[in-house]
């Protein structure tokens, strides 16, 4: 498969979309960068490594994303579109959720998604990729991820619905799920989540960079697979997910809670 030319990344100030903008540097001829404000320190970075155009836009506003992505595409093709923008929701028991915590999540992680894909498709030809950032916790709830969990499995969903509406066009759509990747954001959670919480969230394993999560989801992107995940521990969840009787799933994650549980107290 031929390097692409253009990529798109929304999300390129921090964590994952910062390091697959610098991933993509060494091969991509022009970078298109988007968060809520300008990426400009990451622009910087990445001067004279390739053509870099810049913008910003809200993920929750249609129009804002639409207009951002006109602009640095300035009319050309896109062959790549890397969708990072996102947010994590705090996490609390049920009964003290704020129901305004969990509409924001799931606008920005869910709506803003969509947003960037209408927004995006008029620059997609046949051949190129798009490419949304979920979770594995979209593919495996998480405890007391309530509005996280809902509004990731919602990415994968819309993924899948485009997969199948998109291949006849020859674009081929992909949904990527990582585990646990140490930003500045989990490294505070997890210090400062409860036990149970700091347990269950580990099973997918140690938290892995962004530097590592993006060499990984560079090559699953590449390789034209649907669902990327880029670390083995996490597929393997995944996949144990995937084939094992809902009873037993069930009776897993219940015995791993009640662990930690036990642990705590």
């Amino acid at each position: 498969m031929s390097a692409p030319a253009t990529v798109l990344i929304t999300g390129a100030a921090s964590g994952i979309g910062h390091a697959l903008a610098h991933e993509y540097a060494s091969t991509a001829t022009t970078l298109l960068l988007l968060d809520v404000h300008p990426p400009e320190r990451t622009a910087a970075e990445l001067s004279g490594r390739c053509t870099v155009r810049i913008a910003g836009a809200d993920v929750r506003d249609a129009k804002a994303v639409a207009a951002a992505i006109e602009l640095v595409a300035e009319g050309r093709p896109i062959d790549r579109v890397l969708h990072c923008a996102g947010v994590l929701a705090p996490t609390a028991p049920a009964r003290e959720v704020d129901p305004a915590d969990v509409q924001r999540t799931i606008d920005i992680n869910l709506v803003g998604s969509f947003n960037v894909v209408h927004g995006a498709l008029p620059h997609l030809r046949a051949g190129a990729h798009l490419a949304l950032v979920a979770s594995l916790g979209g593919l495996i709830a998480g405890y007391r991820y309530l509005a996280y969990s809902s509004s990731k499995f919602g990415v994968v969903g819309l993924a899948e619905s485009l997969r199948m509406e998109l291949a006849p066009e020859g674009i081929r759509v992909q949904v990527i799920c990582p585990g646990e990747v140490a930003t500045p954001l989990i490294d505070e959670e997890l210090a400062s989540g409860d036990a149970v919480q700091r347990a269950v969230k580990l099973l997918s394993g140690k938290p892995i960079t962004a530097e590592v999560a993006a060499a990984g989801i560079r090559r699953g992107v590449e390789k034209g697979r649907f669902m990327v995940i880029p670390t083995a521990q996490a597929r393997w969840l995944w996949r144990f997910s995937r084939v094992a009787p809902t009873p037993l799933r069930l009776a897993s994650t219940d015995r791993a809670v009640r662990d930690a549980l036990r642990r705590a107290s």
